[in-house]
This record gives C-alpha cells, structure tokens and sequence, in this order.
C-alpha cells in the first residue's frame, strides 16, 4: 500500500481535493460492484401501460385515425386572448366530457356525434354563464377588437365580421355603448373605425349609428366650436344647382365633405393652417356613417341617378383615408363594380358629376386595368363640357369633394392619357383660343 501525504497548514488547491476524494471513494467501494437502474427499461415497462380511456371504442378510433393521418399535419393555431380565458367553475368537464368534445375534432368525422354535441353545448353554457356574471375587462374588449382589425388587413372580412358581432355582443355586456365610451372613449372610436371598414367594403349596414359617434366626438374632444363651422357655411351657398335634387341628408353629408376637403386644400396652400389629425379622422368616421346611414352601398339602387352618384361618389372620398398599414388605399371590389355599372347610364344633366366620379374613382379604387375604358371617357366628357387643358379640369373638380395633394398626381396623368385619344379637336380648340393648352 502506497502513502499520500497532505500538509493541512496550506492551502489545499482543487487537484489535490479531487485526489482525495478519489482515494475515498476507491476504499469505500472496494471489492463491490455498482448496479444502476437501466433507463431504457423503465421505459420500456412504461410504454407497455397504455393510458386508460373511458371506453374501448374511443380508444380504438382514436388509434385508428393516429394510423390513418400519420403524414397529415394540422395546423395549430396560436391563442390570443387574456384573463378571461381562463377562468374555473364548479361544473368543471370531467375526463369523459373532454374526450368526448375531442374525438369528433381528432378522428374529423363528418358528422359530430350527439355526446359531443351535449357536452360542447354544456362549454358554451359556462362560457356564457361566466361572461353575464361577472363585468368583461376592456382588456378583452381590446383583444377583440385587435382580431378584428387583424382580419381585415389581412382581407378575411368574413371572419372578420365573427369577431365584430362578438365585439358588440361584449359592448352590450359591459353596459352598451355609452358606458364604454365614457370608461374609454379611443376603445370605440377604433371600433367605430373597424366597423366602417367592413361596412365599406361589404357594402352593408354598420352595427353602430351616427348618434354613438356624434357621442363619442362630444367625450373626446367636448362641446365647442367646430373648426369646420366656417367652410360649411360658404360652401353651403356653392352647392344652391346640387340641393333642389338632393336629400337633406345626403346634402349635409356633401357639404361636410367639402368642408373637410377645403381644409386640406387650404393647409397645403398656406402652410400655415395646421389640422388636428384627430378632430380631423373623427370626422371622417362620422361623415362615413352619415353616408352609411343614408343608405348601405348595397342597396343605393333604390335612390335617384344624381343621389346614387354623389352617394358613391363620398363613399369613395372616405375610402381614401381608410388606409391600410402600408398607407395604401385598400382594394374595394365591390365599390368599384358599382361604380361601372352607374357609369353605364346616361349622364346627360349631370356632366360635372361624371367628370368627378371618373377622377376619383381612378385616384382611390380603380386599377390599372380599367384605364382602358376610363381614359375614353374622360376625354369624352371634357369635350362635351368644353374643357381642353387640366387647369380648367382641375377647376371643375374641386367645385365637389376634391383633395388637391391627393388626386391630382394620379389625375393628371390620367388627363395626359385621355388627351391622346381626341388630339385633333384638343389642338383645334387649343389654336383657336391661346389661352388654353395641354398640360
């Protein structure tokens, strides 16, 4: 036997401890041998009990379809939410009531059985129960309505219009309208906002009215004196040819968007005007439901041919400040097929009218496609109203709705495009009057 020695008056470094220890250890274990449990075993063992279901025939379809669906991937959806997601309640589901909801899910059967249908009904039951008992958070309000606005700038307005309802179902159950505007007023002017969205794109009615809206300005910004007080009023006196043929409504919501459309002209031109961009999108989502309220898209065959097209012609106006995340105009399908279609009536009486639909329509939601027909037919109707250069164009324009920073980029090359097509009498009208040339 062989002898170490350690001096215990230094400081004994980490190579002589792991010595000593090795020592130990080589006497303590000597002559023994050391049996560990194998891990692969265990597991083994552990495999050979399968897990226990509530009976034998869900256990054998749902080895069934684990066979039949071995290279079928599904996708997983990942959860949004918050803490109203998870909540306990006396009845919880058992094991059973679990299995059962899943196996239809699982073995994707056509038709549900009536179990699962029984204990899916009993979930929705305590989902509703939890909700009408106690207040939902705003929290949840919010996450809802992220989803939907998710949806529609993801352009899945169907789904989209699952979470509105729920949005409204959710704003009823906190008290209504009223009681979350006043809790948190930007909460609904974002769902006033949502809820335009898909009324404008689907053409149909919005879920809430002007009056929510006309509140909801009043919380955020009070009672005083509005800055657009002063366009309306000259504006009013402009429009004395458009009012004999128009509805009260539908005039108010014209003269509103004048007003709104001379401020931007009037900001851009003196640099010294600035606009409140929140007063300003909060008018823009009341002059939407003003529209909206006097008719859904879909049904404006029901007013008269110069309603219809003034009607159109705001919804396309407020179209271009619903902007998507990358600041472009959403692509309107619907709104732009309706505007062919009253293209092809006559617009004999109402030139001026035509001549401001084409433009706008060509600077918010029609596409290159369409420059086919369009550039024709603006320079057909600017020779009938005797307009042979864009600064008289651009004249008639603004006597409606028109944004100067906006259109007219887009305008003016459409009126370039359109001059080719009658150059003989553009250059014939253009020599016998001086003043007037091609832009």
């Amino acid at each position: 036997m062989t002898f170490e020695f350690i001096d215990n008056n230094s400081k004994i470094d980490p190579r002589t401890r792991k010595r000593i220890r090795s020592l130990v250890a080589t006497g303590k274990n000597a002559g023994k041998t050391v049996v560990r449990p194998s891990r692969i075993k265990a597991l083994k063992e552990q495999l050979t009990h399968p897990v226990a279901f509530p009976s034998a025939q869900i256990h054998s379809e749902l080895t069934q379809s684990e066979s039949s669906s071995e290279e079928t991937v599904l996708p997983i959806e990942r959860p949004i939410g918050d803490d109203v997601c998870y909540f306990f309640t006396s009845s919880q589901p058992n094991l059973a009531s679990r299995s059962l909801a899943k196996r239809d899910c699982l073995t994707q059967q056509s038709s549900p059985s009536r179990d699962a249908i029984h204990h899916l009904c009993q979930t929705f039951r305590l989902v509703n129960k939890k909700l009408s008992d106690n207040v939902v958070p705003l929290s949840t309000i919010a996450t809802i309505l992220m989803l939907a606005q998710y949806e529609r700038h993801q352009s899945q307005h169907y789904q989209g219009l699952i979470h509105l309802n729920g949005l409204l179902r959710l704003i009823n159950v906190r008290g209504g309208v009223l009681e979350v505007q006043k809790e948190m007023p930007i909460i609904m002017q974002k769902a006033f906002r949502v809820d335009l969205d898909f009324a404008l794109y689907m053409g149909t009615a919005t879920i809430f009215n002007v009056n929510h809206v006309l509140a909801s300005r009043a919380i955020i910004f009070g009672s005083g004196v509005c800055p657009l007080h002063h366009l309306r009023c000259t504006v009013d006196s402009s429009l004395l040819g458009f009012s004999m043929n128009l509805s009260i409504d539908l005039h108010n919501a014209l003269v509103e968007a004048m007003s709104l459309s001379r401020q931007l002209n009037d900001a851009a031109e003196t640099k010294a005007l600035k606009v409140n961009l929140y007063f300003f999108n909060a008018n823009i989502i009341l002059l939407g439901y003003q529209v909206i309220s006097i008719s859904p898209l879909s049904q404006s065959y029901q007013l008269s041919r110069l309603e219809n097209s003034i009607h159109l012609g705001l919804a396309m106006f407020v179209t271009t400040f619903m902007n998507r995340l990358d600041r472009k105009i959403p692509d309107m399908p619907f709104m732009s097929e309706l505007l062919r279609v009253l293209l092809t009536f006559d617009f004999q009486v109402h030139l001026s009218v035509l001549l401001w639909l084409l433009f706008l329509g060509n600077a918010t939601i029609l596409g290159p496609n369409d420059q086919e027909w369009l550039a024709p037919m603006v320079a057909t109707t600017a020779q009938k109203l005797g307009l042979y250069s864009w600064n008289g164009v651009s004249k008639a324009l603004v006597k409606l709705p028109w944004v100067n920073s906006l259109y007219n980029s887009s305008s003016q090359s459409l009126w370039l495009k359109a001059s080719t097509y009658y150059e003989s009498p553009f250059v014939e009208k253009s020599s016998a009057s001086p003043n007037l040339h091609l832009v």
